[in-house]
Parts: C-alpha cells; sequence; structure tokens
C-alpha cells in the first residue's frame, strides 16, 4: 500500500484479491450516530486520502450494523451501499 502505486480505474471489490483494507483517522459523532474515517492508505488505491462517512446502529445489545452514508462507486458494476451486521458467533457447546 505504498503512496506511489497507480490509481488505476478498478473495483474497490477485486483490490488485490477479495480483501479490503486501510488505516488512518476517525472521528465518531455520538448525536448522529456516525463515524467518519480519513484513509491515508488503502489496498484499492482509488481510496487513499478520502473520508467517509457511515452510519451506526445498535438493534440490539449484541448487534452492530453500519452502513455507508453515501453510495461507493464502483466502475465496473457501478454504485453500491455495503451493509456490515455484527453479531457475537455462537459458541459451540462442550459434550
Amino acid at each position: 500500500m505504498s503512496a506511489n502505486r497507480p490509481k488505476a480505474d478498478t473495483s474497490p471489490r477485486e483490490p488485490v484479491g477479495q480483501v479490503v483494507a486501510f488505516w488512518g483517522t476517525y472521528t465518531v459523532d455520538d448525536a448522529a450516530k456516525t463515524y467518519t474515517v480519513h484513509i491515508e492508505r488503502c489496498t484499492f488505491p482509488l481510496w487513499d486520502g478520502i473520508d467517509s462517512t457511515n452510519n451506526l446502529a445498535f438493534p440490539t445489545e449484541n448487534e452492530l450494523n453500519i452502513t455507508t452514508t453515501k453510495p461507493i462507486q464502483d466502475p465496473k458494476m457501478g454504485p453500491f451501499v455495503p451493509h456490515l451486521n455484527w453479531k457475537p458467533a455462537s459458541t459451540p457447546s462442550n459434550q
């Protein structure tokens, strides 16, 4: 994820395989239930240096739902809005 990579017009769904990873900083707006990520570097180079705001929802005490506030542009397939739904994994019972 070096800074000198070409910013090819590729899909964020296929950055370097089946993974998207990035680092940067973030801010949280508790009242709006959002957080904004400033991406320093990403496996998808077109996202280097962008800001992305996401909605947070807690439907139950054991769930977290994250949805982007605006569609992500995919040059191959058009815009899409990711929905991430987090729940704790069930623990297999020991018998």
